[in-house]
C-alpha cells in the first residue's frame, strides 16, 4: 500500500474540484444552488442556466475528475500484483483527502468564514445561514459514504482492468 502515493494524488485530486468547484461557482452559480443550505435556497433567485454551456463545461470535468482517480490507482499499482483491498484502499484516501479539504477550506475557511464573492450568492449576502457548520459536517458525514461506495467500485474495476491486462 502507497499510503504516500495515496495522499498526494489526493492533494491533486482536490486542487482539480477546487477548479470544477470555482469555475462552476463563477460561471453557473444556478447549478450550485442544491449544495448551499435550505434557507439560503429559499432566498436566492437566479436566471435559468444555459444547459448546453453548462454540460461543455461538466462533462470534460467530470470525466477529467473520474479519470485521475483511476488513472492514480492504475498507474500506482501497475507494476507489482497487490489485494483488491489495497486498490479499494487507495481509492478511498483519495475521496477522504479530498472529503477533508472540502469540509475544512472550502466549506468552513472559505463558505462559512472568509466568505469570497464569488461564493455568495445574488441576494443572500450577509444572511446567518452562511454560518451554518453543522450543514458542512453533515454533508461531510454523506462525502464519507460516496467516498467508500465510490472506492469500492473504482477498486473493482481496476483490480479488473490489472488482473485482466496489466499483472
Amino acid at each position: 500500500m502507497n499510503v504516500t502515493q495515496a495522499l498526494i494524488d489526493g492533494l491533486v485530486w482536490s486542487v482539480l474540484w477546487v477548479i470544477v468547484i470555482a469555475v462552476a461557482a463563477w460561471k453557473f452559480p444556478q447549478q450550485l444552488v442544491h449544495d448551499y443550505p435550505e434557507e439560503l435556497q429559499k432566498v436566492v433567485h437566479l436566471p435559468p442556466v444555459d444547459k448546453e454551456k453548462y454540460r461543455l463545461f461538466i462533462v470534460p470535468a467530470i470525466v477529467v475528475i473520474i479519470g485521475f482517480l483511476f488513472f492514480s490507482v492504475l498507474r500506482t499499482y501497475s507494476t507489482a500484483e497487490v489485494a483488491i483491498w489495497v486498490l479499494i484502499l487507495h481509492a478511498f484516501i483519495l475521496g477522504m483527502v479530498w472529503n477533508v479539504f472540502d469540509l475544512l477550506i472550502m466549506d468552513w475557511l472559505l463558505f462559512c468564514t472568509i466568505q469570497p464573492k464569488f461564493m455568495v450568492l445574488p441576494g443572500s449576502e450577509g444572511h446567518p445561514a452562511y454560518k451554518d457548520y453543522r450543514f458542512h459536517f453533515i454533508g461531510f458525514l454523506k462525502g464519507c459514504a460516496y467516498s467508500a461506495v465510490g472506492a469500492a467500485i473504482c477498486g473493482g474495476i481496476c483490480f479488473g482492468i490489472l488482473k485482466f491486462f496489466v499483472w
